[in-house]
């Protein structure tokens, strides 16, 4: 999918205007998010890199002698070249690259969980963006209605119907009113610009939530049974066990490195009279004093909490699986019955009131509180309906990283 265009244009405005953008493109832009198009270049340079790693731990040494003998018949030159190679008896080599090629597994599953992170982060941020504007457009709403009830009351007091305390009580909630929407649209500015954050887009931009809200598919039964034999597969479990194999594998080298090292050599040597002498030689470094102890105590040490940390991070997974489930089931109940009771309940009684308000036969006050009432719970439900998107969204990215884990061989 195309980049929007306002990605690429440099805005220099003090004040720059909103860019609208849907929930697809939203997330579109955080699957070709920079940071994990990074990831998967040095990801892919790593994995080359760790092909050309010797399975020969030394490297060879090859010493140059020369050399000048006066003798009672003469002088002449002398040297000697000799070639020495080292070898681990424990297979340092071989071991050191299997722990490089783990630790690029390791870094593999760490740009799996950013991607997720990524997703989930700008997921929460525009639907948390699209609450505060359906808040400002209710505001809106209710500042108009404000303004209407003002003059009413005002006409009221002009005919004697009400008392002047009374207009400005209505006025006290046409302020609280105006100073609500204020705040909130100091809140819209900061999320937009969160948004815009998340996605790595210039500083200067702000985004609009535009569109409907997402509808993730879901499957009908949100029981966690048949998902939690899968909660291994998550892209967090697979980093830890990972993170645990590759403590192993350092563990393994440390090892290894104080383990037996054979030193070969072959020599030649040249005397002034024009004699070569062919020499071969063979040593031992056996480890009596030093075995490595001390690098192998840390590294016991790493590995066992990463063992841990493996265990932990399944437990994790299960209740993430549990928890993002149920979550869905309960916003989904209280974004209904916000929407099918208290909202609309709220309505009807606020409506009521103003037409005996008209009459002068309620009060200012119970007026005013009545339409606090509704403003109060068409905030709830817009809370309540990010909530519920906000669950299913988590809930499919959770589905689907599990279903990708299990369908990958």
């Amino acid at each position: 999918m195309p980049l929007p265009w306002f990605l690429a244009v440099a805005v220099t405005a003090a004040a720059p205007p909103s860019h609208p953008l849907t929930f697809e493109e939203a997330m579109a832009l955080a699957e070709a998010h920079p940071r994990l198009g990074a990831q998967a270049v040095g990801l892919e340079r790593r994995a080359i890199r760790d092909q050309t790693i010797s399975r020969l731990a030394q490297n060879p040494t090859i010493g140059v002698s020369p050399g000048w003998r006066h003798f009672d018949d003469g002088a002449g030159f002398e040297g000697i070249v000799s070639v020495s190679q080292g070898f681990s008896v424990g297979g340092v080599g071989e071991k050191g690259r299997s722990a490089a090629e783990a630790r690029t597994r390791q870094v593999g599953a760490r740009a799996e969980v950013l991607g997720y992170e990524i997703r989930t982060r700008v997921a929460r941020r525009w639907l948390e963006l699209r609450a505060v504007q359906s808040t400002l457009e209710a505001l809106h709403d209710e500042q108009e209605v404000a303004d209407t009830l003002v003059e009413t009351i005002r006409r009221g007091v002009e005919a004697g119907r009400f008392l002047a305390v009374d207009l400005v009580d209505a006025e006290i909630y046409r302020a609280e009113t105006e100073l609500l929407r204020l705040s909130t649209e100091g809140e819209r500015v900061d999320l937009a610009y969160r948004l815009a954050e998340s996605l790595a887009v210039e500083p200067t931009i702000a985004v609009e939530a535009a569109g409907p809200g997402p509808a993730p598919r879901l499957p009908d039964s949100l029981s966690p049974s048949p998902w939690l034999e899968l909660a291994g597969a998550l892209p967090g479990v697979r980093l830890a066990v990972l993170a645990r194999a590759t403590r192993a594998a350092d563990l393994a080298v440390i090892d290894a490195n104080a383990s037996t090292n054979l030193q070969t050599s072959l020599s030649l040597q040249r005397e002034a009279t024009g004699d070569v002498i062919g020499l071969v030689g063979l040593s031992v470094s056996v480890p009596l004093f030093n075995r490595g102890e001390r690098s192998l105590s840390e590294a016991e040490y790493q590995a066992s909490l990463s063992a841990f940390d493996a265990d932990e991070a399944l437990r994790e997974a299960k209740r993430q699986v549990v928890v993002t489930l149920h979550e869905v089931e309960h916003t989904r109940e209280i974004s209904a019955h916000v929407e099918a009771s208290l909202l609309p309940a709220a309505e009807r009684y606020a409506d009521l009131i103003e037409r005996q308000l008209v009459g002068a036969r309620v009060g200012v006050v119970d007026a005013l509180r009545s339409r606090r009432r509704v403003s109060e719970e068409r905030r709830r439900q817009i809370v309540a309906e990010r909530d519920r998107c906000l669950a299913e969204v988590r809930a499919a990215l959770l589905l689907s990283a599990l279903q990708r884990s299990a369908e990958s061989p």
